[in-house]
């Protein structure tokens, strides 16, 4: 009998000690617990966007605020007449990305009627280069030699669009591009992050495109493949698409045709495509004038 009372005792002892324990390990949590007119800021803004956008992703990673960005930041593209509204649902993406925005410079290598240019003008700071072409081999080359105020230029091209704020491109490393479908030779010339003071090689002796020549003869630094995406089939990156997203998308021309008219299908990425029918939709909602066939 005083045995059973003893490890009666033992187990009573035994449970208060654990249930001390679960209390410390309460109180524990409850300091490290974040604000919770914090959390529910942001679970509130979530679902916000969420109703908004049903492709918004709720895990998407958001960008860091106190990340130093220079000041001299630039997104730059070049536009001619036959890219005019994909310049426009390419600034239209960038004003509409919630966050940092750096200044934006549109070069301009062709003549384009005075109310599509005021459309422009909306977006991005006009550079006219139409009597000046002879003076490089390739076009590209206008982002070193145009944007000499800027550091880092982040240049782009037309045929894209913005799905987040561009603050970790304006803070890579010139010259920086991501690799061209995990190429480690070759990356994509559809984004370059560079700086405009330090001169590119010299094409003179060369009948290659830029692209080729430019991955030969300059070295890089390989950006994240999740900062630009290109819009082609592949199954891994829908999947990918439920617990990231890409900062910048570009896409062929098939397929600005294709979201332009509100095709519900694309051969690309259909989590991508989704992404880029509605921002280009948004653009052409603003603007229609523009985006008359």
């Amino acid at each position: 009998m005083n045995r059973a009372n003893q490890i009666s005792t033992l187990t009573i002892v035994s449970w208060i000690a654990a249930l001390l324990s679960i209390i410390v390990l309460m109180i524990d949590l409850f300091i490290r617990l974040p604000s919770p007119e914090k959390t529910n800021r942001n679970s509130y803004q979530n679902d916000v966007n969420y109703e908004k956008n049903p492709n918004f992703n709720r895990n998407q990673e958001t960008e860091t605020e106190n990340e130093s960005i220079p000041d001299g930041c630039c997104i730059a593209t070049i536009l001619n007449s036959k890219t005019i509204k994909q310049g426009i649902a390419l600034g239209y993406s960038l004003n509409a990305t919630n966050g940092f925005r750096p200044k934006s410079f549109a070069i301009l290598t062709s003549s384009i009627p005075e109310s599509d240019l005021s459309i422009v003008k909306q977006y991005f700071n006009v550079i006219d280069v139409t009597s000046d072409l002879s003076n490089h081999k390739y076009e590209q080359y206008f982002f070193w030699s145009h944007l000499k105020e800027c550091s880092p230029v982040v240049a782009v091209t037309p045929s894209g669009v913005f799905n987040k704020p561009p603050t970790k491109l304006c803070t890579a490393k010139p010259f920086s591009a991501v690799s061209k479908k995990g190429d480690v030779v070759f990356f994509d010339t559809s984004l370059m992050v560079l700086d405009p003071n330090m001169p590119p090689p010299d094409p003179k002796n060369t009948d290659f495109k830029f692209s080729k020549f430019i991955t030969r003869n300059i070295e890089w630094n390989p950006l994240s493949t999740d900062l630009s995406v290109e819009d082609y089939s592949n199954e891994y990156i829908d999947f990918w698409l439920k617990y990231s997203s890409p900062t910048f998308i570009h896409f062929d021309d098939d397929t600005f045709k294709k979201a332009a008219s509100g095709n519900e299908k694309s051969h690309g990425s259909q989590g991508l495509y989704a992404i880029i029918k509605r921002i280009i939709l948004g653009a052409k909602e603003k603007h229609p004038e523009i985006f008359t066939d």
